[in-house]
């Protein structure tokens, strides 16, 4: 027979006694936290008081620590990073990022290299100069400071205006960015790599697949050997409403040349909307993509992996329209070391969900508990931009922006999943 006690402490599971078969078990837990999603330290994460913080970006360094990259909007906007130490938030820098005054900036991105230190990379336009151009920055921190990884970065069209960009590093710390340059109603996808103190174009001419289309949302991993793939959106340039289609494509570099993973695209259906992508490597060299789909189908999140000849779904789909959820949208997937996905996305505004793929179905991460730490944030407000990390024991972390009840500004927040405790074996 089984018989288990458990007690609560202090806010934490510190005894579990378990009498089995006519002896006694002890398993005790004295640091354990009861399980769901627990927020770390002081938040939200703003520099000041009164200041949006939006568009996080996540990462874990190698103790497991998460830092966080943000947009804070002020007078003089800048980009700022936060490392969690264990008891607080540290900001890594006192100025920010950017360290030029007047400049408005827009969508930054984070990688941590094999020490830890990250690498940010934004977009950022002088506010004194209406006519300059937009121009593309990357810059590292190096255990001080922020130092430049070179001087803005040039078109690599020489007429498009740079957005959206994407970092990727290697385990030399070799930084690979890619980006999207817009020309009126098209764009082109660029992808150049750091190295002897200056910025290398990745292959020549365009990745993407037609000239006339847009080009959206570019996600950019790197495989063992640090060779790049890159997923992105891509219209295919119809007028006519009918033949107007977005589709979704993967292409990887092979150290000679850009091919197409697959023989066409990846979505579901051309004349859905569609999310932007989330791409991963697992630990034989497929790619593995998420996003999101709704219109013509129902509405759903999906998660596709290559096999070397053809892509295929990992499982049904994370989520489906049984609820009657029409718009999902911010898919962000991480690999665990098993090579199983765990995938977060929103529902209509509003709800926050986590799944994991145990290797035989869709298991959820205590969603009542998540989206009740959200409404406690902001009763009519829903997260934006979530970013999802996995900790070396396949935990996640979360991170997103949302706007504060009873404030009109958005803060930045981060919580961590702790799994419920193991009872003892049975013996």
């Amino acid at each position: 027979m089984f018989f288990g006690v458990s007690v609560k402490l202090r806010g934490m599971r510190s005894v579990v006694l378990a009498l089995l078969c006519g002896g006694i078990s002890w398993a005790i837990a004295l640091n354990a936290p009861y399980a769901g999603w627990h927020v770390l330290g002081s938040q939200p994460l703003s520099v000041k008081a009164g200041n949006s913080a939006a568009h996080p970006s996540l990462a874990l360094d190698a103790r497991g620590r998460p830092v966080v990259a943000w947009l804070e909007d002020s007078v003089l906007d800048n980009i700022y990073v936060r490392r969690w130490n264990g008891n607080t938030w540290t900001l890594l820098g006192k100025t920010g990022v950017n360290r030029a005054a007047d400049t408005d900036l827009w969508e930054p991105a984070m990688v941590l290299d094999h020490q830890g230190f990250p690498t940010v990379a934004w977009t950022g336009h002088n506010r004194l100069f209406p006519k300059a151009p937009i121009q593309l920055y990357v810059s590292r921190w190096n255990g001080r400071v922020w130092k430049p990884l070179g001087r803005a970065l040039p078109q690599g069209s020489g007429d498009g205006v740079p957005s959206e960009p994407r970092l990727a590093v290697d385990r030399e710390g070799v930084v690979t960015l890619a980006w999207i340059e817009d020309t009126k109603d098209r764009g082109s996808i660029h992808v150049a790599r750091w190295k002897n103190a200056t910025w290398n174009m990745i292959g020549s001419g365009r990745l993407d697949m037609t000239t006339s289309g847009l080009v959206l949302s570019p996600a950019l991993a790197l495989d063992r050997a640090g060779l790049p793939s890159v997923a992105w959106l891509e219209n295919n340039g119809k007028l006519d409403y009918l033949t107007n289609e977005d589709h979704l494509y993967v292409k990887h570099w092979d150290g000679k040349r850009w091919s197409l993973v697959g023989p066409t695209s990846i979505d579901i259906n051309g004349h859905n909307e569609h999310s932007a992508p989330s791409l991963q490597i697992d630990s034989l060299n497929r790619p593995v993509v998420a996003w999101t789909e709704y219109g013509y189908t129902p509405s759903a999140v999906y998660v596709k992996r290559w096999d070397g000849q053809r892509w295929n779904l990992i499982g049904n789909t994370p989520a489906t329209s049984d609820r009657g959820t029409y718009f999902w949208e911010s898919p962000s997937l991480a690999l665990n070391s098993a090579d199983n996905p765990v995938v977060s996305w929103v529902e209509e505004g509003k709800k926050l969900y986590v799944k994991r793929w145990s290797g035989a179905a869709w298991v959820y991460l205590d969603t009542a508990r998540l989206n009740a730490s959200l409404a406690e944030i902001g009763r009519d407000s829903g997260p934006n931009d979530p970013t999802l990390a996995l900790g070396s024991d396949g935990q996640p972390f979360l991170a997103w922006s949302q706007v504060l009840t009873n404030n009109d500004f958005y803060g930045i927040h981060v919580r961590r999943y702790v799994p419920p405790p193991r009872l003892p074996p049975r013996r």
